[in-house]
């Protein structure tokens, strides 16, 4: 591995020397005419595919920054999942256009991240997306996408090494908090990559915080009765008040941790935002949850981490894994994600954005990959520990407050519990809208980690909240007070 590093270093240096900082006009990836737009950008693009292995060929979109694309920072974006696509992310939250309802047509996004910074979506695992596998099995896990997202990315840079020089983060959202410190602390022992932080949104990065803290949250906003909250607190906490939703065996938490859950994902709640609508209405019953023949309540599918895991009911929970119900869930729940699939499988799109010929047609979450995926680590605190304990790298984690999917109560626990000594305390942060100052959330701050809550966003917050993440995002990169 050493001498892979070593002879990828000197061929990305080599690379930096010999080639002009503009890629050709005749290359490959870069694309000429974009789709939908009535003026094409005056910014350069790319899309194609990275080498994660011989196998594994992840699909790619990068947009160069619109100010001083030679200087201004590099983003990696991931969107999470898994098997959720990042060109979800750029098409709909952060990036330099956005797709109008007629799934045909782009307008430009003035909130894009690539204002003033480079940015590189990746559609991870293969599978997802236009991402794909040679052989055509899709198992992955936590450990081998980080070895796919660490090759694809020293793929990119011998495409374009001279941005190894900007300074370079990481960010994404929900599953990418496992992705993102894992492929981190590969990234740290780069010489030569300016790799300065990183920041994950809404990160499912601890389970058993987030399904705790979800108890609290749902109850907090109104989604469930006094009696229900009373059940809770008498059949999963203890004399001393210790709460345990996560993993308790007793059959009557379990019981009413699955009532809790039911409240929050089968009634018609969008928990990506709890105060917007449910895009298509109320699904059908039974989308998102199954019961075992006891009455007790499991969710496969994309609220994995929701549901009550007791040990003694796992074989119950791998068989409702393979159940036809996951199969029914190819789109996002409660997101209209209509019109971007339709432009996105348009074959001009394809052609432009260089697919590969004989695809399935682009899903912006794909259950398959999601069913054949192994997820190894529940708890990602120590390796967020391991990155800030090097004291070069800066941290942060947001979440939108009101997302139920991976809330801010459990992420703000996560963070709490590495034990830090606080520098800044809890505040609020403002954003600027033309006018007058805002509050846009509120922020405190750790070395070299910074929590931020933004206000009145969901799990997408660039969507629900463009101009005020635009600006967190900023700040963060460009070292400046939140």
């Amino acid at each position: 591995m050493i001498i892979i590093k070593m002879k990828i270093q000197l061929l990305l240096f080599a690379c930096i020397i010999a080639v002009p900082s503009t890629r050709s006009a005749t290359d490959p990836d870069l694309i000429s005419w974009l789709p939908g737009l009535v003026k094409q950008p005056s910014f350069n693009q790319y899309a194609g595919y990275l080498n994660a292995s011989v196998n594994n060929k992840l699909h790619y979109w990068f947009v160069e920054s619109q100010d001083s694309p030679k200087t201004d920072p590099l983003l990696i974006w991931f969107n999470g999942g898994p098997a959720c696509s990042s060109l979800f992310g750029l098409l709909s939250e952060n990036g330099p256009f956005l797709v109008n309802d007629d799934g045909v047509n782009l307008s430009y996004n003035p909130y894009s991240w690539n204002m003033k910074a480079s940015v590189l979506y990746i559609e991870s695992p293969p599978g997802t997306g236009f991402s794909y596998t040679v052989d055509g099995k899709l198992p992955s896990s936590d450990d081998q996408v980080t070895e796919d997202h660490y090759a694809a990315i020293m793929d990119f840079f011998s495409k374009h090494p001279t941005l190894l020089l900007p300074p370079l983060f990481l960010v994404g959202q929900s599953y990418a908090g496992v992705y993102l410190p894992l492929l981190a602390v590969k990234l740290q022992d780069v010489q030569g990559l300016n790799f300065q932080g990183l920041a994950v949104g809404s990160p499912c990065s601890n389970l058993k915080d987030l399904d705790n803290s979800l108890i609290y949250y749902a109850y907090h906003h109104g989604i469930f009765s006094q009696q229900l909250w009373t059940d809770l607190n008498k059949h999963c906490c203890n004399a001393e008040g210790t709460c345990n939703f996560h993993d308790n065996n007793k059959t009557s938490c379990v019981n009413s941790v699955g009532q809790a859950f039911y409240m929050i994902n089968e009634i018609g709640i969008n928990p990506f935002n709890i105060y917007q609508d449910c895009a298509g209405g109320i699904p059908p019953p039974g989308k998102f949850h199954k019961k075992s023949p006891d009455g007790r309540y499991y969710y496969p599918g994309v609220f994995r981490h929701m549901y009550s895991k007791n040990p003694k009911l796992e074989s119950w929970w791998k068989v409702l894994d393979q159940t036809p119900v996951n199969k029914l869930i190819v789109g996002i729940p409660c997101v209209n994600t209509s019109a971007i699939t339709s432009y996105l499988n348009n074959p001009y799109v394809k052609q432009a954005l260089h697919v590969k010929d004989g695809l399935k047609d682009w899903k912006p979450y794909n259950p398959e990959v999601d069913q054949n995926f192994t997820r190894q680590y529940p708890d990602m605190s120590p390796t967020f520990l391991q990155i800030l304990r090097t004291y070069k790298y800066r941290i942060l984690v947001y979440s939108g407050d009101c997302d139920a999917v991976c809330n801010f109560l459990g992420n703000e626990w996560m963070v709490n519990n590495f034990g830090l000594e606080e520098e800044v305390q809890w505040r609020p942060w403002l954003y600027n809208p033309g006018t007058s100052d805002q509050i846009a959330g509120f922020v405190k701050e750790f070395s070299h980690i910074a929590f931020v809550t933004v206000k009145g966003a969901g799990h997408y917050a660039p969507a629900d909240r463009p101009g005020a993440m635009q600006q967190l995002i900023y700040n963060f990169i460009n070292k400046r007070p939140f």
